[in-house]
């Protein structure tokens, strides 16, 4: 539980937002990173070729630099400036863009195994 440990009169109201912020996102873009590193390694360890393949990276380079680099720009935003609904709006694009990655990814995972099962029979 995050407000037990924070403390209103030592940090100031306008901080305890940004702050919860930090330590909860900062996780969860970690954990996404990680997720997307796994897909594009088995991308890899299978050999998948084709334009899902390919779209699947490219879907994951930009979906990250935009959500994720507005992400970074949110969580450590001051209370003072005018651009948070604005990065906010930017990091929802790049998240909707990495899960259209995610779409492409299992396309293209799904696709290949159906080629082995068919070539197997």
């Amino acid at each position: 539980n995050l407000d037990r440990f924070r403390d209103e009169n030592v940090v100031g109201e306008p901080y305890l937002e940004i702050e919860r912020d930090f330590n909860v996102a900062h996780w969860h873009i970690l954990a996404a990173l990680a997720g997307i590193a796994i897909c594009l390694l088995l991308l890899q360890h299978y050999n998948i070729k084709g334009k899902f393949s390919e779209f699947t990276g490219w879907l994951f380079l930009v979906g990250s630099i935009i959500g994720f680099g507005f992400g970074a720009l949110y969580m450590t935003r001051t209370p003072e400036t005018s651009l948070t609904a604005f990065y906010y709006i930017m990091m929802n694009i790049g998240t909707m863009i990495v899960f259209l990655g995610v779409a492409s990814f299992c396309i293209a995972y799904f696709g290949h195994f159906k080629k082995k099962i068919n070539n197997k029979l």
